[in-house]
């Protein structure tokens, strides 16, 4: 049980790493859209 639990954590920190990665590569590419074409 405690396998499962702990293995239910590391899902959801890597998801949440992978969420964070996603929204700064969009924020990124906004940030570069607005420099390219004001």
């Amino acid at each position: 049980m405690q396998y499962l639990f702990l293995l239910h954590q590391w899902h959801l920190s890597t998801y949440q790493v992978q969420l964070k990665a996603f929204l700064l590569n969009c924020i990124d590419f906004q940030f570069l859209q607005k420099k390219i074409f004001p």
